[in-house]
């Protein structure tokens, strides 16, 4: 099959989202390497919150869905569709997993409005050429 070209909004998306997931994997990795460090630092922005939840299996968690993410990401910059729904997949993950870790509600309204926006936005430009086809 012919490879198909990319538009520049996926090239933007794409590039944002490159740059946003490769940030916050090497975030959340030296916050697995260097946990106690993390848990101090989080402690004192949280100003004395309990912090005893933020393990390194948190934080590599995290690590890992980001790193699905940006597989996702990859794909959709080779204009894959399989791509979508691991970013999709990853990308929703990412967004209740603190509610269910931390046992309270803790998604901020920036990270939904994103998640959709950019979901959406992907979905446009990766469904539009053939849009009742799933398969790559």
């Amino acid at each position: 099959m012919e490879h198909q070209k990319r538009t520049v909004l996926l090239e933007a998306l794409c590039i944002l989202s490159f740059i946003g997931n490769g940030i916050a994997i090497i975030v959340y990795l030296a916050a697995a390497t260097w946990n106690n460090a993390a848990r101090e630092l989080i402690e004192n922005q949280a100003a004395g919150g309990d912090v005893s939840s933020f393990t390194t299996v948190y934080f590599l968690l995290f690590t890992g869905l980001y790193l699905l993410s940006l597989s996702g990401v990859l794909l959709m910059w080779k204009t894959k569709k399989t791509g979508w729904f691991l970013y999709a997949a990853a990308q929703t993950t990412l967004l209740f997993l603190p509610s269910f870790w931390l046992e309270e509600s803790v998604i901020p309204s920036a990270n939904v409005i994103f998640t959709i926006l950019f979901g959406v936005l992907y979905a446009r430009e990766i469904f539009r050429r053939s849009p009742h086809s799933l398969v790559p």
